[in-house]
């Protein structure tokens, strides 16, 4: 019964708070995002201090059972659930769904009210998982199904939950513990991200350096070119010649901005083809090409 404790405790603490914050910072122009691995590195040191500090007291539900305010100490699995939750509620697949109601209210100015805009989000997110459920006998329980965006999260739960002061190999060798690893790592990176491009030198992360093994070849700098530039920030057209690809304007065959919700009949939620027929084509930015 330690999910009682973390599972939800925890995993509530950081789903509603963090979840609303990403949401809230979607909306601007740069965008903000808290990353699961947020919630699982701070869960632990508070599943940690829970796990000494809360006393173990039963706690009855009559017919519906009772738990333990204590079971016992925090374990990987408490850690992997409140990890799940929180990547539930901030992965892509739910900001389209809300990008989808919120579209609609302010370019369209349909509004399906509050509770069906629960439902939707609800019916949606149970949908992908009532299909990787049914699904998971051939995607999952599989030992040869390996998932690689999930090995990192594998390592960093192996990592703090593995209680070994050293690691030795099969040889005998004996090496540093995975957490005095990650230890060292994450305070190198910390010191690194504080005086290079994160906070003191952000200029460093628009140094081409790799443009400068082949300054010659515009294949080179197209793919592997600064942040502002080329194929990997998906700005190669629009950087270079000083376009903007955010705007969200609609422009008629003669230039003029008409909005979205002009071109919709709000009683049948469908297109007015007689006015989009006398705009067209209606022209749109690179944003929403």
């Amino acid at each position: 019964m330690g999910v009682v404790r973390q599972g939800w405790v925890l995993g509530l603490l950081f789903t509603c708070p963090l979840g609303a914050m990403n949401q809230l910072f979607t909306y601007r122009t740069t965008v903000i995002q808290v990353s699961s691995y947020v919630a699982v590195l701070l869960a632990y040191p508070l599943g940690v201090l829970m796990a000494a500090t809360v006393p173990a007291v039963q706690i009855n539900l009559g017919p519906l059972g009772g738990f333990n305010l204590n079971p016992g100490p925090f374990s990987v699995k408490e850690h992997v659930l409140i990890g799940i939750r929180y990547a539930i509620s901030t992965q892509p697949c739910n900001a389209r769904l809300t990008d989808n109601l919120v579209v609609q209210k302010v370019f369209y100015e349909l509004e399906i009210g509050l509770f069906w805009s629960i439902i939707f989000l609800l019916a949606s997110s149970t949908l992908g998982f009532g299909i990787s459920g049914v699904s998971r006998r051939f995607l999952i329980r599989p030992a040869h199904m390996i998932w690689p965006s999930v090995l990192p999260s594998v390592a960093l739960y192996g990592a703090f939950h593995s209680g070994k002061d050293q690691d030795v190999d099969s040889d005998g060798v004996v090496h540093m513990s995975r957490m005095k690893v990650f230890g060292i790592g994450a305070v190198g990176m910390a010191i690194w991200h504080f005086i290079g491009p994160g906070f003191v030198s952000p200029l460093l992360q628009y140094f081409p350096i790799l443009c400068w093994i082949a300054p010659a070849s515009s294949n080179i700098a197209q793919l592997v070119g600064s942040p502002m530039s080329g194929t990997v920030s998906g700005n190669w057209f629009d950087q270079p010649l000083g376009m903007t690809n955010i705007s969200t304007l609609r422009l008629t065959n003669k230039g003029v901005t008409i909005g979205s919700a002009k071109l919709v009949d709000k009683s049948t939620n469908t297109i007015c083809k007689d006015i989009y027929l006398a705009n067209k084509p209606v022209h749109v930015s690179p944003h929403l090409a």
